[in-house]
C-alpha cells in the first residue's frame, strides 16, 4: 500500500500565490490534497520562517547536525551560539 504522505514544502510557491489571491487555507488543501490543519501548520512554519529573515537571524535545521556535512562539531556551536546572545 503506497503512502498517502506528500511534502507540503513541495508546493510552497503555488500555496502561498494561492493564499495572495485570497484562497482560504480550507480551499486551497482541497484542491491540492491537504487538510486544514496541514495548510495551517504550513503557513505557520511560513510566517514564523519570514519573520526570522527579516530579523535578520539564520535558519537552522531542527536536530543534531549530520555528521557527513563536514560542519561544526555540536560543541562549537554551542559556544557560537553563547557568543551570539552574551
Amino acid at each position: 500500500m503506497p503512502r498517502k504522505y506528500r511534502h507540503i514544502q513541495d508546493q510552497e510557491k503555488e500555496i502561498i500565490e494561492l493564499i495572495r489571491q485570497g484562497n482560504t487555507l480550507r480551499e486551497i488543501g482541497n484542491k491540492l490534497g491537504f487538510t486544514y490543519e496541514q495548510m495551517r501548520n504550513f503557513k505557520t512554519r511560513y510566517n514564523k520562517k519570514q519573520r526570522m529573515i527579516e530579523a535578520g537571524k539564520t535558519i537552522h535545521k531542527k536536530g543534531r547536525p549530520c555528521k557527513k556535512e563536514g560542519g561544526i562539531p555540536p560543541s562549537i556551536q554551542k559556544l557560537d551560539k553563547l557568543t551570539v546572545l552574551g
